[in-house]
Protein backbone atom coordinates (compact mmCIF):
# COMPACT_ATOMS: atom_id res chain seq x y z
CA UNK A 1 0.00 0.00 0.00
CA UNK A 2 1.38 3.41 -0.97
CA UNK A 3 0.39 6.24 1.34
CA UNK A 4 0.99 9.91 0.65
CA UNK A 5 1.50 12.21 3.63
CA UNK A 6 0.75 15.93 3.21
CA UNK A 7 1.28 18.51 5.95
CA UNK A 8 0.43 22.15 5.19
CA UNK A 9 0.60 21.37 1.46
CA UNK A 10 4.08 19.80 1.70
CA UNK A 11 4.57 16.18 0.61
CA UNK A 12 6.59 14.07 2.99
CA UNK A 13 8.31 10.86 1.88
CA UNK A 14 9.55 7.92 3.96
CA UNK A 15 13.21 8.13 4.88
CA UNK A 16 13.84 4.99 2.86
CA UNK A 17 13.32 6.93 -0.39
CA UNK A 18 16.31 8.46 -2.18
CA UNK A 19 17.28 11.85 -0.80
CA UNK A 20 17.20 13.13 -4.38
CA UNK A 21 15.71 11.89 -7.61
CA UNK A 22 18.54 13.40 -9.64
CA UNK A 23 20.85 11.10 -11.57
CA UNK A 24 24.04 12.16 -13.32
CA UNK A 25 25.80 9.81 -15.75
CA UNK A 26 29.17 10.62 -17.30
CA UNK A 27 30.29 8.58 -20.30
CA UNK A 28 34.00 8.12 -20.97
CA UNK A 29 36.47 6.09 -23.04
CA UNK A 30 40.26 6.13 -22.50
CA UNK A 31 40.35 9.69 -21.09
CA UNK A 32 41.29 9.22 -17.45
CA UNK A 33 42.68 12.71 -16.84
CA UNK A 34 39.70 14.38 -18.53
CA UNK A 35 37.29 12.22 -16.48
CA UNK A 36 39.15 13.06 -13.27
CA UNK A 37 38.71 16.79 -13.96
CA UNK A 38 35.03 16.29 -14.84
CA UNK A 39 34.38 14.38 -11.62
CA UNK A 40 36.12 17.06 -9.58
CA UNK A 41 33.76 19.70 -10.98
CA UNK A 42 30.66 17.47 -10.86
CA UNK A 43 31.25 16.71 -7.19
CA UNK A 44 31.96 20.35 -6.40
CA UNK A 45 28.54 21.39 -7.76
CA UNK A 46 26.65 18.16 -6.99
CA UNK A 47 22.95 18.56 -6.15
CA UNK A 48 22.18 17.18 -2.68
CA UNK A 49 21.74 13.41 -2.74
CA UNK A 50 22.27 13.06 -6.49
CA UNK A 51 23.47 9.75 -7.84
CA UNK A 52 26.63 9.94 -9.96
CA UNK A 53 27.49 7.10 -12.34
CA UNK A 54 30.43 6.82 -14.72
CA UNK A 55 29.90 4.71 -17.81
CA UNK A 56 33.30 3.36 -18.88
CA UNK A 57 32.86 2.39 -22.51
CA UNK A 58 35.57 -0.24 -22.66
CA UNK A 59 38.62 1.87 -21.79
CA UNK A 60 41.92 -0.03 -22.22
CA UNK A 61 42.59 0.58 -18.52
CA UNK A 62 39.38 0.52 -16.43
CA UNK A 63 38.50 3.89 -14.91
CA UNK A 64 38.44 4.57 -11.20
CA UNK A 65 36.16 7.00 -9.39
CA UNK A 66 35.98 8.58 -5.95
CA UNK A 67 33.98 6.91 -3.20
CA UNK A 68 30.25 7.37 -3.74
CA UNK A 69 30.54 7.40 -7.53
CA UNK A 70 29.38 4.21 -9.20
CA UNK A 71 31.27 2.87 -12.23
CA UNK A 72 29.54 0.74 -14.86
CA UNK A 73 31.96 -0.76 -17.36
CA UNK A 74 31.43 -2.12 -20.85
CA UNK A 75 34.01 -4.88 -21.36
CA UNK A 76 34.64 -3.60 -24.90
CA UNK A 77 33.84 -0.25 -26.46
CA UNK A 78 30.28 -0.21 -27.78
CA UNK A 79 30.20 3.46 -28.80
CA UNK A 80 28.61 6.64 -27.50
CA UNK A 81 25.01 5.63 -28.26
CA UNK A 82 25.37 2.42 -26.23
CA UNK A 83 27.05 4.37 -23.41
CA UNK A 84 24.16 6.85 -23.32
CA UNK A 85 21.62 4.01 -23.40
CA UNK A 86 23.42 2.36 -20.48
CA UNK A 87 23.36 5.73 -18.68
CA UNK A 88 19.58 5.98 -19.05
CA UNK A 89 19.04 2.37 -18.00
CA UNK A 90 21.21 2.63 -14.88
CA UNK A 91 19.67 5.93 -13.72
CA UNK A 92 16.08 4.78 -14.29
CA UNK A 93 16.78 1.47 -12.53
CA UNK A 94 18.12 3.49 -9.57
CA UNK A 95 14.83 5.41 -9.33
CA UNK A 96 16.05 8.71 -10.72
CA UNK A 97 13.42 10.99 -12.24
CA UNK A 98 15.69 13.75 -13.53
CA UNK A 99 18.41 12.31 -15.76
CA UNK A 100 21.48 14.32 -16.72
CA UNK A 101 23.76 12.72 -19.29
CA UNK A 102 27.22 14.28 -19.47
CA UNK A 103 30.31 13.58 -21.52
CA UNK A 104 33.68 13.45 -19.75
CA UNK A 105 34.75 16.81 -21.19
CA UNK A 106 31.78 18.81 -19.83
CA UNK A 107 30.77 19.82 -16.31
CA UNK A 108 28.78 22.41 -14.38
CA UNK A 109 30.43 25.70 -13.44
CA UNK A 110 28.02 26.84 -10.72
CA UNK A 111 25.76 25.44 -8.05
CA UNK A 112 22.06 25.08 -8.82
CA UNK A 113 22.77 24.31 -12.48
CA UNK A 114 20.13 21.59 -12.45
CA UNK A 115 17.21 23.77 -11.31
CA UNK A 116 16.26 25.39 -14.67
CA UNK A 117 16.02 21.93 -16.20
CA UNK A 118 14.01 20.43 -13.35
CA UNK A 119 11.65 23.42 -13.20
CA UNK A 120 11.07 23.53 -16.95
CA UNK A 121 7.59 22.49 -18.12
CA UNK A 122 9.20 20.65 -21.04
CA UNK A 123 9.57 16.87 -20.58
CA UNK A 124 12.98 16.80 -22.28
CA UNK A 125 15.72 19.36 -22.75
CA UNK A 126 19.03 19.03 -24.54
Amino acid sequence: MNMEVMIDGMRYAPVTERASNIGIAISTHNRHDVLSRALEHQLKFLPAGALVVVIDDGSAKPVTAPEGVRVVRHAASRGIVAAKNTSIEVLIDAGCEHLFLWDDDAWPITGGWEQPYIESPEPHLA
